[in-house]
């Protein structure tokens, strides 16, 4: 035990709503905090997703628009139409079986094709600049390390950078090491104590910076993806746009379109 923490305790966990009944726990203790929250940091962490099938329409969304903002009305709708009844069958299958594995899989594998095609977008940038830094900002979402944008250190204190360091990358490989590590993960909470022991409640983890690299790679998106040519500053385009690219960016970066 550290100091300033509480053991975890060694009662059997109750449950005012009864006994759960899903086919996938996190590595989590039932019921550690209250009888009416079995998975407290599951819960508290995964709040703004509302649920596991969030993710995968917040996802949908970037996919659709990544793939069809230079594309006529027809194909727009053919794709949006098809991607609502893929996702539709999945969210009635994930909501039968309750299967985390494929929720992973389809998830993984709409954020590859977004950040393939996200990255081609970065590629046609004309502007040298503003090119890299972009770079760095998908690099960013993607949870690379050394994605700082050039001088930024200039204008931010270097914390700031450090804070940003991990998003896509480090939260799949926290909730691997969650998986797979779980009974030594359970053991040292119950050495460190809580709230202590909570920072290694990696599944929570995960859901914080896949929070943080899905809205990255949305506003990123958003700003390479405009309709008007990114004829406007970077200050109309959400954060971190302007961190990265600077006030008034926007006006000098030059997409070419392709197909």
């Amino acid at each position: 035990m550290i100091p300033l923490s509480i053991p975890y305790s060694d009662d059997a966990p109750q449950y005012v709503w009864g006994p759960p009944m899903a086919n996938f726990n996190f590595c989590e203790e039932d019921s550690i905090i209250t009888p009416y929250i079995v998975e407290f940091i599951n819960t508290l962490s995964n709040i703004t997703y509302t649920d596991s099938l969030s993710m995968l329409l917040a996802t949908s969304f970037v996919l659709h628009r990544v793939m069809t903002f230079d594309k006529p009305p027809a194909y727009r709708k053919k794709l949006g139409l098809f991607t609502a009844l893929s996702l539709l069958s999945f969210s009635l299958y994930h909501s039968v079986y309750n299967d985390m594995t494929s929720h992973s899989v389809v998830f993984g594998v709409m954020i590859f094709v977004v950040g393939v095609k996200t990255m081609a977008l970065v590629e046609a940038i004309r502007d040298g600049k503003v090119r890299r830094n972009v770079r760095r900002l998908a690099r960013l979402g993607a949870g690379e390390p050394s994605c700082f944008p050039e001088d930024l250190y200039l204008e931010k204190p270097p914390v700031f950078g450090l804070l940003l360091k991990v998003s896509f990358g480090g939260g799949f490989a926290l909730w691997l090491v969650d998986i797979f590590a779980c009974g030594r993960l359970l053991s040292m909470r119950r050495r460190i104590g809580m709230p202590w022991g909570f920072l290694l409640e990696l599944h929570g983890w995960w859901h914080i910076l896949t929070g943080i690299g899905s809205y990255i790679f949305i506003v990123l998106v958003e700003f390479l993806t405009s309709d008007d040519g990114h004829d406007t500053s970077s200050e109309m385009y959400a954060w971190p746009v302007t961190i990265f690219l600077g006030r008034g960016a926007g006006k000098s970066v030059k997409v070419a379109k392709t197909g």
